[in-house]
């Protein structure tokens, strides 16, 4: 999202200048004016820690991943457990109807030798990328846990240090649970 950018122009407050920003002001639009990105620089669709799918000029990739890697609140399973890449060609099918992948199958390489890279640097679900910006945690190695029903894939040792945290820094409030598999 693009949001902080476009609102820091809108109110003409400029970005801090300590951190790295991957999104640009979308106020030219609003303008009818171009973005500075090139219409081939790669989108990446993530959710969460999940990417998704990449956007690449006229093609969108859907990715493969399966149940554990969709969100809670995803409710489009159609992409869950893909077999496949699925390719679309946006200029000529903008509602996604039609799967041009076997058709296109260099696109599809170039497009996952993209995605390959963005899960690299960027992360994928349950690790972290090695250019993936610290998430201001103490615990800035840990996973990146977006719901509850990952806590499981955690190891004992953070998610016991990260309870011990919890607990010094809010004693009156109630703790929830810690979501452990159980052993044996």
């Amino acid at each position: 999202m693009d949001l902080f950018p476009t609102l820091s122009e809108i109110i003409g407050a400029p970005l801090p200048a300590e951190r790295v920003y991957d999104g640009e002001s979308l106020l030219p639009l609003f303008e009818g004016k171009p973005l500075k990105r090139t219409a081939d620089a790669p989108f990446y669709y993530y959710n969460c820690e999940n990417l998704q799918a990449v956007r690449r000029g006229q093609w969108k990739l859907h990715l493969p991943r399966n149940k554990e890697q969709m969100p809670f609140w995803d409710r489009n399973k159609a992409f869950a457990d893909l077999p496949r890449p699925v390719l679309y060609d946006l200029r000529n099918d903008r509602a996604e109807a039609r799967d041009v992948a076997a058709d296109n199958s260099d696109v599809v390489r170039q497009i996952l030798n993209v995605a390959e890279s963005a899960r690299k640097d960027l992360g994928e679900f349950m690790h972290r990328g090695v250019a993936q910006r610290p998430t201001g945690s103490i615990f800035p190695d840990g996973p990146v846990v977006s719901h509850e029903k990952d806590w499981g894939a955690v190891d004992a040792d953070t998610t016991e240090a990260i309870a011990r945290e919890r607990r010094k820094r809010h004693p009156s409030q109630k703790q929830p649970k810690t979501h452990r598999k159980k052993q044996g």
